[in-house]
């Protein structure tokens, strides 16, 4: 094994690609945050020897969303299976956040192993952990993953994230260097260290000073009951280096298409295995057909269907990358730098409005397709909504009279 552990948080990579929250998403303005915002932790973990950090912070962000117990220790290996390097020492956070969404985590309860019991250098190596688990890794899949670059310093982009998504408990994780005493509760200044991850559980101000909240992997003894305090100096030193990653829970129908999908290479590899071993070639064998492995039907969403057929009636100049001519809170159109960046914001944008979250339409998911028309292209700008609600539902393949909940 790799001795050199001076670090167990890895600086984050290179990523030309990586999505930023702040390119799709409106920040709130930095005058709209209170001065304290903080929630308890649904559980603080204690990392004992391990270079599993980064695993046991985004654990602990998908714990608060999850509202169970989970396995850091099979996601660290999980995570080392997906980068390879099952050797070297600590781990990034974009492997975590992939990780957590291509697997999924096991909870505690179903875990073999833990720090408790085994070594890190038995826990880190995906081949000690039971194939199978990975089925129950997909009830705690996670949608997606964004970085929480946005308009602001790290530290306030991190505070406007946080209250952005308080009511889906969305709270980012994040690395910085570590040289703190475990019972030093506030941290005011950037001391150097080795690379550690956290996850952020609010902020607060005292005697007019703020600081960051976040939950450490140290257990309950260490700083204030497992908590600690950053200011904005350490939060705006090491976050830019190491990072700080959201993650999106996946929907119910997510799920089922994820756990098709996994039936079947399962399966498929199973047969293929016990073909192996009676001495066959499995290639000259076709493959089972789907709809006999499993039994029920997966649905599939209209949001990318009802997001096509805006992009043709709003035909928005193509500089703009804004296929779905979306508005900012200013009243001007939004010009995203890629297509790629506009066509997601429009998609979420249509699942915000059916599952409650856009403030535009009260009603939420019971919003019918004619009145979202009414909103979302008044006549008043010069728009027909019937006619737009009426080809919009014949793309679709429903009546303009459907709520809107049941294109999810």
């Amino acid at each position: 094994m790799n001795t050199n552990k001076n670090y167990g948080l890895q600086k984050l990579p290179l990523d030309l690609n990586r999505f930023s929250l702040g390119k799709v998403v409106a920040y709130p303005k930095l005058n709209e945050l209170p001065d304290t915002f903080e929630i308890e932790p649904l559980f603080v973990h204690d990392q004992q020897s391990s270079d599993f950090c980064a695993a046991f912070s985004g654990v602990s962000a998908s714990e608060e969303q999850e509202g169970v117990e989970l396995s850091p220790e099979y996601v660290f290996a999980m995570s080392k299976e997906l980068t390879g390097d099952v050797e070297a020492w600590g781990q990034h956070l974009d492997a975590i956040a992939k990780t957590l969404v291509k697997v999924g985590a096991i909870e505690k309860k179903d875990a073999p192993y833990s720090v408790d019991n085994q070594t890190p250098e038995f826990l880190r190596n995906p081949k000690n952990w039971d194939e199978g688990l990975k089925i129950k890794a997909l009830e705690h899949v996670k949608g997606s993953y964004m970085d929480c670059k946005g308009p602001y310093s790290a530290y306030d982009n991190l505070r406007a994230v946080a209250y952005l998504y308080r009511n889906e408990k969305k709270f980012p994780f994040l690395g910085m260097e570590w040289s703190y005493g475990t019972n030093e509760a506030y941290l005011e200044e950037p001391r150097g260290g080795y690379g550690h991850a956290i996850r952020m559980c609010g902020w607060r101000t005292v005697n007019g000073k703020r600081y960051l909240s976040i939950v450490n992997s140290y257990g309950k003894n260490a700083g204030d009951n497992g908590k600690f305090y950053l200011s904005e100096e350490i939060i705006n030193t090491y976050v830019p280096i190491y990072g700080a990653e959201i993650l999106t829970d996946i929907t119910p129908e997510e799920y089922r298409s994820r756990l098709q999908s996994f039936g079947q290479s399962w399966i498929i590899r199973a047969l293929k295995k016990i073909i192996e071993v009676l001495g066959l070639v499995a290639e000259k064998i076709p493959p089972p057909q789907i709809d006999t492995l499993i039994p029920f039907p997966v649905h599939v969403s209209k949001i990318p269907a009802w997001a096509d057929a805006i992009e043709i009636m709003e035909n928005a100049p193509v500089a703009w990358c804004n296929p779905g001519a979306i508005r900012g809170k200013d009243g001007q159109f939004l010009k995203f730098k890629t297509y790629q960046e506009g066509r997601v914001y429009l998609e979420d944008y249509l699942v915000r409005c059916c599952t409650g979250r856009h403030p535009a339409y009260p009603d939420g998911g019971d919003t019918t397709l004619i009145e979202f028309q009414n909103i979302y292209s008044p006549s008043y700008d010069g728009n027909n909504p019937r006619a737009y609600a009426n080809f919009v539902a014949n793309k679709l393949g429903v009546s303009i009279a459907i709520k809107i909940k049941e294109l999810l």
